[in-house]
């Protein structure tokens, strides 16, 4: 992806108020100095039509039969790069269902030895995507590759490195803040000092 569209979608994601510099507090229980909200692009649809094209080209050179979005942030991503190059869909559910046909925690066709492409918005720790990806696991899938939007830079993917899992990132958060102090949304002392604090606060996996 070349800079110009690269700063181009954090442009419009700021716009949007989906990239916002102040103290937010985390799932983990961190207190952020920015947050990346990316639910928020759900309602316009050109961008998130723009970004799934931009993911797509990133992925686009790696064999795989499905692809399947953490829930629930990156299904709508998933979603369109299903629609929009004939790639077949898996759904993860976080539980398993105790109603229906009380079928297991994967939904769709497949079969064991398939490989799946996991998809996700931002990656912080890795959690999340690691457990999709085990669960796809659980029923003979396989996974070698993750897809993210944005790498938060806090040992995610270090942490699915350790694991066997590469991950692509179409932008790093280092990306998004050098941007915005070369647009004067930001200082670079302030910038100095999210990275600064990104650095000092890297996440561990929590599930094994």
């Amino acid at each position: 992806m070349n800079l110009s569209s690269k700063n181009e979608l954090i442009d419009n994601l700021y716009k949007i108020g989906a990239i916002k510099i102040e103290e937010v507090v985390l799932r983990s229980g961190d207190r952020s100095p920015i947050y990346i909200d990316l639910r928020k692009v759900n309602s316009y649809l050109a961008l998130r039509r723009s970004m799934c094209l931009s993911m797509w080209s990133m992925i686009c050179d790696i064999q795989f039969d499905h692809i399947c979005g953490v829930p629930l942030t990156g299904i709508p991503f998933a979603t369109m790069i299903s629609d929009n190059h004939d790639v077949r869909m898996l759904l993860s559910r976080r539980e398993t269902k105790t109603y229906g046909t009380k079928s297991n925690q994967i939904g769709g066709e497949f079969k064991s030895g398939e490989i799946v492409m996991v998809c996700e918005d931002i990656i912080t720790s890795g959690s999340s995507i690691m457990e999709t990806i085990e669960s796809l696991k659980s029923v003979g899938l396989v996974v070698e590759f993750v897809c993210v939007f944005v790498d938060r830079e806090q040992k995610g993917v270090e942490n699915l490195s350790k694991k066997g899992i590469k991950v692509r990132s179409l932008m790093k958060i280092s990306d998004i803040l050098n941007r915005l102090v070369e647009k004067e949304i930001m200082k670079e002392d302030e910038r100095i000092k999210i990275t600064d604090w990104l650095e000092e606060n890297p996440c561990e996996l929590s599930i094994e």
